[in-house]
């Protein structure tokens, strides 16, 4: 099912507007981190002629001046490769062959036009049109919760043993070891 997740029209699960106020922004962006990580759905960003993935994001502490804290997901500005950090708020200027280009923050992007947006793919189970569930996928889907809870179990003695690394949500972009645009 694919659903307006968040964006300024008032359908949205989490409408986004100018007047927001420093606790709902904070909750936004809570919210945003839980879509993020959720491992049965994918966000999809609409930006100026684009659609990108959102697969990650990240809170970077900054001087106080700055505001103290730096919001961040990662997505792909242009292309498909997740490579670019947007600050969840707060509008920037960068400087490139000479000319000034203003990077618009994702809450200024989905306030711009009632059509950018955020959208989550999530599964669901199916149901008959009797809304009973199909036995057949039930049957499946407790399957694959089941594999599920033993890939985490696994995992977790894995990360125990120090044969892998605990993921985290902060890590860089792939592929880069550059600190974000200022």
């Amino acid at each position: 099912r694919v659903v307006a997740f968040m964006g300024q029209q008032p359908a949205c699960r989490i409408p986004v507007s100018s007047k927001d106020s420093a606790e709902t922004m904070a909750t936004q962006w809570d919210e945003l981190k839980i879509a993020i990580e959720r491992p049965d759905a994918a966000l999809i960003f609409h930006l100026h002629n684009h659609y990108a993935l959102i697969t990650g994001w990240r809170e970077l502490a900054v001087p106080a001046k700055a505001g103290g804290e730096r919001r961040q997901i990662l997505t792909a500005r242009t292309g498909q490769v997740q490579a670019h950090w947007l600050d969840w708020s707060g509008d920037h200027t960068t400087v490139s062959q000479g000319k000034g280009v203003v990077r618009k923050s994702v809450r200024t992007t989905l306030r711009t036009w009632k059509g950018h947006k955020i959208m989550l793919v999530e599964k669901v189970a199916f149901v008959s049109k009797k809304d009973k569930p199909d036995p057949v996928l039930k049957s499946i889907v407790e399957h694959l919760h089941k594999v599920s809870e033993a890939v985490e179990r696994e995992e977790a003695v894995m990360e125990e043993d120090g044969l892998i690394e605990e993921e985290g949500g902060d890590d860089p972009a792939p592929g880069s070891d550059e600190e974000p645009e200022s």
